[in-house]
């Protein structure tokens, strides 16, 4: 199919498939200017056409010819064979008379092989149809420029462009055919459409701006990011009107000015008023001369993701805040949790001075975190009774905490039977169990109750799932688990309240002293995973016994941490002793 048309304004249309049967064209013409033909995918199917685009649809464009040059015979043949384009000389009925080295060069033909032809066995595409209206309008104009394909030797094809005149050479009209191939420039072309193509539905915005910061050119992604109508609204904007900071243009400019690219985070202003935040980039714009033209900027809108980071910053701080409260929180709970522990040790007789007790205390207390679930308590009954209790809440922090606070009140609650060891924890079990009947979560909490009578030189014990006691003397240097090994251990609080705690009963004896601990000694792990262990906890205990008191809990606890992988405890620690130092006067 061929199809002509005319520009700047003049036309001249014909369509192959809608020729007359007579096979003239249907012409409707003023005077053309540029005729040029193209040819259709379908003509391309079984040529070679090597990097060349093929055209959308074939065309047929005419335009003015130039001013006639007079050519002397003498000179014709030096000027057709040094001319740079390839130039062919036909008849007026298109039989090729003539043609220069550089033509030969295009497409392979020998001079002798092109005499043989005709025009048209070159032009790709081309039929009789097209040298009428060649004639014809070189009837009305000197000269017609014509685009088209030209095929070589070996079949393959390559577009050119051709300028045609008239020659009157020997009293004989001629057609003299001047054809440039224009591969190189059809594939520049060619990529700069692409390009064009890539940057129109590039999914990030691209502007260029001169360096008087006018905008030349957005294209659709930026124009709609800033709510631009077209690019002459474009045009007519300024890069200072893109931003929130009207000099922030200017700062782009001098950074690249200087070769350097320049990217940055920026808050962006609509046309409608409204902000949001892009990632820009921008690089310098340099001409064929490589001389600085303006700057080039790509965008990407990253304002939901501004937003999430706003949003997340803001429940960091919101979480800060939260997480001061609590920590505050938890110091005064621990405050509060310590202030449940004895601070100062009573005395008996009540009043003498603690280097003249009778029964003598001693305590180390670490937890592992801010709250601890050790608790004990010292209960006087008289100048020469004292109970000890001591108690392991599960788990740590603030849930362990309450219970502590629970033992405390309950221990209080409970002092008048508490010279019972197992009538007092019996009903401090069933205690504990009725508070804790609705709770969702399963709590238990191993204790010990030590009951001193100086008088009657009796001590009294019961456990409920707690470590038994070492029952140390400093005069023999003895120490020994205060429940004898063979005496059942009575299940911890919480688990079940029918269980009735026995009282065990043992002679006191000057230098008698009760050591309770919780397992977060025992339980320190070495190497191997292997535990410290009651055994060696004893043996700490003997080996520290000529110890002056104030130092004996801290060495026991050294031992331990020798004896463990880590400085730091897993569990919470918790030691109390309760030593006989002697017996009251009768």
């Amino acid at each position: 199919m061929i199809v002509c048309d005319c520009i700047a304004g003049d036309r001249v249309i014909m369509e192959k498939e809608n020729l007359p049967e007579s096979g003239h064209s249907a012409l409707s013409r003023e005077s053309s200017r540029t005729m040029r033909i193209d040819l259709t995918p379908d003509l391309l199917e079984d040529k070679k056409l090597g990097r060349v685009t093929t055209p959308r649809r074939p065309t047929i464009r005419i335009t003015k010819a130039k001013s006639e040059h007079t050519v002397g015979d003498s000179d014709f043949q030096q000027l057709l064979q040094n001319v740079y384009d390839g130039a062919i000389i036909t008849d007026y009925a298109g039989r090729i008379v003539d043609a220069n080295v550089r033509l030969s060069q295009f497409i392979g033909f020998e001079h002798n092989e092109l005499c043989h032809m005709e025009v048209f066995d070159l032009l790709y595409g081309a039929d009789e149809t097209l040298l009428p209206m060649i004639r014809e309008n070189l009837a009305n104009t000197r000269f017609v420029l014509l685009q088209a394909f030209f095929t070589r030797k070996d079949g393959t094809v390559f577009p050119a462009e051709t300028a045609i005149n008239r020659l009157f050479l020997s009293g004989q009209d001629y057609l003299c055919f001047f054809v440039r191939d224009i591969t190189l420039r059809r594939q520049a072309e060619e990529q700069l459409r692409t390009e064009h193509t890539a940057i129109q539905l590039a999914g990030s915005g691209i502007a260029i701006a001169d360096l008087e910061l006018r905008l030349m050119y957005g294209n659709p992604m930026a124009l709609r990011m800033w709510g631009i109508e077209n690019q002459e609204a474009a045009q007519n904007m300024t890069l200072g009107q893109l931003f929130c900071d009207p000099d922030l243009g200017k700062a782009i400019t001098d950074i690249v000015a200087t070769g350097q690219a320049w990217r940055q985070e920026v808050e962006a202003r609509r046309t409608d008023g409204l902000t949001f935040f892009v990632q820009a980039a921008a690089t310098a714009n340099f001409n064929t001369d490589d001389d600085l033209v303006g700057i080039v900027l790509s965008f990407n809108d990253i304002t939901e993701r501004k937003r999430a980071e706003a949003q997340r910053e803001q429940y960091a701080e919101q979480l800060r805040l939260r997480n001061m409260e609590m920590e505050a929180d938890l110091d005064m709970a621990r405050e509060v949790q310590l202030a449940l522990l004895p601070r100062e040790y009573p005395t008996f007789p009540h009043g003498c001075s603690p280097e003249e007790s009778l029964i003598q205390f001693k305590h180390f207390y670490r937890p592992s975190t801010t709250l601890g679930g050790d608790f004990f308590y010292i209960l006087p009954f008289s100048e020469h009774q004292a109970g000890l209790f001591a108690c392991d809440v599960m788990g740590h922090g603030i849930r362990a905490a309450l219970i502590t606070a629970i033992m405390r009140s309950m221990v209080e609650e409970l002092k008048p039977i508490a010279d019972n060891p197992g009538l007092f924890l019996s009903h401090m079990n069933r205690e504990f169990m009725t508070i804790l009947r609705d709770a969702e979560e399963f709590m238990f909490v191993s204790a010990s109750y030590v009951f001193m009578d100086l008088t009657e030189k009796r001590l009294t014990f019961s456990d409920a799932g707690h470590p038994s006691p070492l029952l140390f003397n400093r005069i023999h240097r003895t120490v020994i688990p205060l429940r004898p090994k063979l005496e059942p251990l009575g299940p911890a609080f919480g688990i079940t309240d029918k269980f009735t705690y026995p009282t065990l009963e043992l002679p006191l004896e000057a230098g008698t002293g009760v050591l309770i601990y919780t397992d977060g000694i025992t339980e320190v792990e070495g190497a191997d995973r292997e535990q410290y262990g009651e055994e060696r906890l004893l043996i700490s205990t003997q080996h520290h016994l000529s110890a002056n008191p104030e130092k004996f809990l801290p060495a026991m606890v050294s031992d331990a941490e020798a004896f463990a992988t880590t400085s730091a405890f897993d569990d919470d620690v918790c030691l109390v002793t309760a030593e006989v130092t002697s017996f009251p006067s009768l």
